[in-house]
């Protein structure tokens, strides 16, 4: 499972992981708060947009691994796919 986003590992758990997300986007759907479903909504719409961004920057970048791979660094990777524009520039200057 070396270098992948989305491991091929990890496709055996989606039939199971699909149990309580739609759990979780039925009881989305059934809360009577408005708040708090307006809320949750849009965090569920962030992270499906964060997860097109991180990979369309693997689609571009796609070795993700090794020793300069860190906490740091994932999270300045994080950072620049959710704060939206060119994800290609600078991105090798990330500081790990």
């Amino acid at each position: 499972m070396d270098c992948g986003f989305g491991h091929r590992g990890f496709v055996d758990f989606y039939a199971m992981l699909a149990i309580p997300i739609a759990f979780a986007i039925n009881k989305l759907f059934t809360h009577r708060n408005i708040l708090i479903k307006t809320f949750l909504m849009a965090v569920f719409v962030f992270l499906c947009y964060l997860n097109i961004r991180l990979s369309m920057m693997y689609k571009w970048d796609p070795c993700w691994n090794g020793n300069t791979w860190t906490w740091k660094h994932y999270s300045n990777v994080i950072i620049k796919a959710a704060s939206g524009g060119d994800y290609k520039a600078n991105y090798h200057q990330l500081n790990p």
